[in-house]
């Protein structure tokens, strides 16, 4: 399984994108 990461531009977001069934697993990083 390969995984691309991708960071939104606030840097708060990263999309991990998994080769194996297309789909996107988003993650929400809190910074507090």
């Amino acid at each position: 399984e390969v995984r691309h990461p991708t960071i939104s531009a606030d840097g708060n977001t990263i999309a991990f994108e998994s080769s194996e069934n297309g789909q996107w697993d988003i993650t929400i990083y809190n910074r507090e």
